[in-house]
């Protein structure tokens, strides 16, 4: 009895893998002590709105055959029992199994599958959603027609803004705004913090588990506690970050950086305060309709390209900061990664888009929303081959290591995602001998640097990988020093200039500091209301109007 109470109190998480698809690990919190299906249902009536806990009893239910799940709505007739078999029993396609109350059981979980099972276009979006997936990530042509596509784009505004060249004509290079540590600087201050609070652990390893020349790999530790409301839990886990570049000093700067953002990125709460900031910070918990009410700025959940619509539902929310430096507050659960304080789910599951560090806090908000950036367009560039080329160049580093891919038969093509606003932005991909595609993307001003940043993404073993398939052929050469550069080389001004051209096309960036008290370097999470956020295409995704129109030239009439 008295485990089963300490039990009902502070729970014990561990995040631990679950799965992986198109190069992207997975990951889910996993209760450390043995708990049993009812046990975890009686624990979850008493907090209803834990994310985790739920998650960890649908996983339970999840598969049971279909007289055990009749069985359960039996022994559970209320919630979250009766919303548990719902949810399960909708994801399972066993719709004539969930109970036939469910529409109205959308507010009695946290998770947002009710609720999307209640779109009425769902069907379409997942119908399309199979077709983008099979496009983008398996290259195959993209069928349909675009009549069928266009009821997608009903009511969609269209935009326009400049172009980089002009907002580039409007703008006066300045000196260098802040005098930059050397890479050497940033590395050393970054492991002596990491060392001295125990984040990293075990040796820097060798990655060759990408086309990157130089991958290094770390583990590090990862633990917070939370307390807010009924919900309170410990949160820990072994983590493994990576470096990739093309010389060792820049694998080794960038493994340190990523270690130093995603530590950054998991928050404690206690007392309706996040821990451990520089900044001191509060939560306020309310709805938007209140905060707006009350003459707060916040940023409106419903311009997110979420799943599904936010209904003004009770938020956490906390101060993060415009591009004329006004505080505005916004979701705590868009800026933390694996964030559970009790709330309704305003994603299926919120990625890392938009989280970068930096040894300056104009450079991690200019890489954060370079990040925005290159997932956008990931997520509305259908896969063309007639924006499909090569490339070459007299770079001394770049042109050996595009040879000796050559020379090992691993033949790598790229395709120019380039959005409606006119940054660079890139695909590189492989096509294994069994048809396999293996693709990464990368965004900049400089389109060399984008370029080089999707190809030391794309997972493709090297130096020891296999032989890839021959690839596209008769494809266009573009030399690497032709992409455009719209980049002043100061990340201030560039920040500056990237916003001027967002702010111009009616999206606004927001930023939230995540910098931690111990480690003292800058970490931010760029959030760009409108653009999108992930490149999922799974049964929740919604279709991107910008998709749709950039598709339309793929298809029939």
């Amino acid at each position: 009895m008295a485990e089963r109470g300490k039990m009902q109190g502070m729970l014990k998480y561990e995040l631990r893998h679950s799965h992986s698809g198109h190069g992207v690990a997975f990951f889910a919190p996993v209760p450390v002590q043995a708990v049993d299906l009812f046990e975890a249902v009686d624990l979850l009536a008493a907090r209803p709105m834990d994310t985790f806990l739920h998650q960890h009893c649908l996983g339970l239910i999840r598969g049971l055959g279909d007289d055990d799940l009749r069985s359960l709505a039996d022994r559970w007739p209320q919630p979250p029992g009766l919303t548990l078999v719902a949810e399960a029993s909708l994801l399972d396609g066993r719709e004539g199994l969930a109970p036939p109350e469910w529409p109205s059981m959308t507010s009695s979980s946290p998770l947002m599958i009710l609720r999307h099972f209640a779109l009425n276009d769902r069907g379409l979006h997942k119908a399309w959603s199979v077709r983008f997936r099979e496009n983008i990530f398996e290259h195959r042509p993209l069928s349909g027609s675009r009549r069928e596509l266009e009821v997608l784009t009903a009511g969609t505004e269209i935009r326009q803004g400049p172009s980089p060249a002009e907002v580039w004509k409007r703008r006066a290079t300045r000196p260098e705004s802040v005098k930059r540590p050397s890479a050497a600087q940033v590395y050393a201050a970054a492991m002596e913090r990491l060392y001295g609070y125990g984040i990293v652990t075990g040796p820097e390893m060798r990655h060759q588990a990408s086309l990157a020349p130089c991958g290094m790999q770390r583990q590090w530790n990862m633990a917070v506690n939370v307390e807010s409301g009924l919900v309170r839990y410990k949160f820990e886990g072994l983590m493994t970050s990576y470096g990739r570049g093309l010389s060792w000093e820049e694998a080794r700067v960038s493994l340190a950086m990523e270690i130093v953002e995603r530590a950054s990125s998991f928050a404690g709460v206690k007392n309706g305060m996040v821990s451990g900031l520089r900044q001191p910070t509060a939560l306020i918990q309310a709805r938007h309709s209140e905060l707006t009410a009350q003459g707060r700025l916040a940023l409106d959940p419903g311009l997110l390209r979420t799943e599904v619509p936010y209904a003004d539902e009770e938020l956490h929310w906390m101060p993060a900061q415009d591009v004329r430096g006004n505080e505005v507050l916004i979701p705590f659960q868009i800026v933390f990664l694996f964030a559970d304080l009790g709330e309704v789910c305003l994603f299926g599951g919120l990625g890392s888009t938009g989280l970068a560090s930096g040894s300056t806090m104009a450079g991690a908000r200019l890489r954060g929303l370079l990040e925005v950036l290159e997932r956008d367009a990931d997520a509305v560039t259908p896969f063309d081959p007639n924006r499909c080329f090569r490339v070459e160049t007299d770079d001394p580093v770049l042109g050996p290591l595009l040879a000796d891919y050559e020379d090992r038969g691993v033949h790598v093509r790229f395709q120019d995602m380039t959005t409606e606003f006119g940054l660079p932005c890139y695909r590189a991909f492989v096509v294994g001998q069994d048809g396999n595609v293996v693709q990464a993307a990368g965004a900049g001003l400089d389109g060399r640097r984008a370029l080089v940043s999707a190809l030391t993404e794309v997972a493709w073993p090297y130096p020891d990988g296999p032989a890839s398939a021959p690839g596209l052929s008769d494809l266009p050469v573009t030399r690497i020093e032709d992409l455009p550069n719209f980049s002043t080389g100061d990340s201030a001004q560039d920040l500056e200039f990237l916003e001027e051209m967002l702010t111009g096309w009616g999206y606004e960036p927001v930023y939230a500091d995540l910098t931690r008290a111990d480690l003292r370097l800058p970490v931010a999470r760029a959030v760009v209301p409108g653009l999108e956020i992930a490149c999922d295409f799974d049964r929740f995704s919604r279709i991107s109007p910008r998709l749709v129109k950039r598709a339309f030239s793929l298809l029939s009439a």
